[in-house]
């Protein structure tokens, strides 16, 4: 059985609001691979869901 991660990006929209967006991701690579689309202001979270840790 895969592990699943939740990936969870807070960043800042156009108008200077706190957004938060959650999905799932299938292998840890994957989710890291999504980190390319956050700058350096975002905050990115990817918490395995098994033991509820951070990576």
């Amino acid at each position: 059985m895969k592990k699943r991660f939740v990936v969870i990006y807070r960043m800042l929209d156009q108008k200077g609001l706190l957004v938060d967006s959650y999905y799932y991701q299938e292998e840890a690579e994957a989710a890291v691979e999504n980190l390319e689309y956050a700058d350096e202001r975002d905050v990115v979270l990817i918490v395995d869901v098994e033991d509820g840790k951070c990576i």
